[in-house]
């Protein structure tokens, strides 16, 4: 769980939604060697063209860009955690 908050930590919030303390802001990356988030999950009104991944909520778009090998790499492979983890029936 503690890998999951810090990773939703840096997806894109829309202003208004932090405006109404829906969510908290976006973090940016603190300390020496951090580059920047382990995965980059976008925001806008618009539904993305080239995504690799998708969600509506709230008006807005989320989404993964096809073109960003290393969060594509992340998001598969919590998804694949994620169903190691589930404990449904047969």
């Amino acid at each position: 769980m503690e890998v999951l908050s810090d990773i939703s930590s840096t997806v894109e919030v829309p202003a208004e939604h932090v405006a109404e303390q829906r969510f908290t802001p976006t973090m940016e990356p603190e300390g020496e060697g951090i580059k920047g988030p382990m995965i980059r999950i976008h925001c806008s009104k618009e539904r993305p063209g080239d995504s690799f991944a998708a969600v509506f909520y709230r008006d807005h778009w989320f989404w993964l860009d096809d073109r960003d090998y290393q969060s594509k790499k992340l998001f598969s492979f919590l998804m694949f955690v994620m169903t190691l983890t589930e404990t449904g029936g047969k």
